[in-house]
């Protein structure tokens, strides 16, 4: 199976920008490309999801773990989970319960990409501060206290 920097050099092969172009487009300098490139080092997990959004790939694929260039991690997890009716009925739930979070809301596509980043204190106290701010009726859409204790 093939790893990140080799699929990273493939969707370099069909990508018709330079480097400098491309390290522009991603917020991160030409060396740290040419680190990509060469194995010297590996981008860190939002970055990965920003390269393979660019790319039009699946994270699964440009982190070598499936051959799929589209599948999603979602589509990986489940693939690799028990094909009980009663496991697949679960998983449908929880996919019909979860919303789009790819939709077109830039800030929450940021708000996710940091939260993906930080370790398990970042992503408590992220919760909690969230929930503070939920609670203020200045600070949410309808001006209503949407009061999450969660």
């Amino acid at each position: 199976m093939a790893d990140f920097t080799s699929r990273f050099n493939d969707l370099l092969n069909r990508y018709s920008g330079s480097d400098s172009d491309l390290a522009e487009t991603l917020g991160v300098s030409k060396q740290t490309i040419s680190a990509w490139k060469n194995g010297v080092r590996s981008p860190k997990r939002p970055t990965v999801c920003i390269i393979a959004d660019y790319f039009g790939v699946g994270v699964p694929w440009l982190n070598g773990i499936t051959d799929d260039e589209h599948e999603t991690g979602y589509d990986y997890i489940r693939r690799g989970l028990s094909p009980s009716p009663t496991a697949s009925a679960m998983l449908r739930e929880i996919r019909d319960g979860l919303p789009d979070y790819a939709g077109d809301d830039p800030d929450r596509a940021a708000l996710l990409q940091a939260y993906d980043g930080l370790n398990e204190r970042g992503r408590a106290d992220l919760l909690k501060y969230a929930r503070y701010l939920s609670a203020d009726p200045d600070m949410t859409q309808d001006g209503a206290s949407n009061d999450v204790t969660a």
